[in-house]
């Protein structure tokens, strides 16, 4: 099955999978919970383990985004957006079912009200 992206066709075997997309933001995200665990563990092994987990979260978001709930409160409430957590933060993100494609918006810490 070949589809149209913004880079140009992507051809994806499995018409059941989404492409998993992370915004500016969200890469930004990611880049500071790498620092924060770093500053705090002072182990880069700590570090790197504890963002795999965090990547592992969100590549899996490929299969059934739609079994995770929809957002309820903060910025994203009650506007299509939906989320999971994984240890200590909260990965938002919507889904476009026109283009098969999941898009992380932002990975805050679950205590935080965005």
């Amino acid at each position: 099955m070949q589809r149209k992206h913004s880079g140009g066709w992507i051809l994806n075997m499995v018409s059941d999978k989404y492409e998993v997309i992370l915004s500016a933001k969200a890469y930004d995200d990611l880049d500071k919970i790498y620092e924060d665990v770093l500053s705090v563990s002072k182990d880069i092994d700590t570090a790197e383990k504890y963002l795999s987990s965090i990547k592992e979260r969100i590549l899996g978001l490929e299969d059934n985004p739609h079994n995770h709930p929809i957002r309820k409160y903060g910025r994203y409430a009650d506007k299509g957006y939906r989320q999971t957590d994984v240890k200590k933060y909260t990965i938002v993100f919507k889904i476009n079912e026109e283009s098969l494609e999941v898009l992380v918006i932002t990975i805050c810490l679950t205590s935080s009200n965005v």
